[in-house]
């Protein structure tokens, strides 16, 4: 499989806008080579998880606090997913969410 041209460095750097941001909490998904910043909201076992992945030029910390409270009062726990490169992600920017999400782990981190 060849790669896509989304994943090209200019124009990623010119066209998608990943920006460096830091929040309290980052739940860490580490896959081959790369580590993105999540944000894992449990509200109870019992109840289901909603993924959610930001738009362009958004991250994570843009969803934290009323958005986490709704999903919370509707039932369900959150992970508030970060792509390659955008808020506490490394490994520079990818938009193969399929060959980003796959062999991955999750891991709570402070740092």
């Amino acid at each position: 499989m060849t790669d896509s041209f989304l994943d090209h460095p200019i124009l990623s750097s010119r066209y998608f806008y990943p920006c460096p941001i830091h929040f309290e909490e980052p739940f860490f998904v580490i896959g081959d080579g790369f580590r993105l910043g999540c944000r894992y909201l449990h509200v109870s076992k019992d109840f289901p998880t909603i993924i959610h992945f930001h738009g362009n030029g958004e991250t994570v910390e843009d969803y934290i606090g009323d958005f986490e409270d709704r999903i919370a009062r509707i039932g369900a726990n959150l992970l508030l997913a970060e792509f390659r490169g955008y808020g506490m992600s490394d490994a520079g920017t990818c938009y193969n969410v399929g060959g980003c999400a796959t062999d991955c782990r999750g891991e709570r981190s402070t740092a």
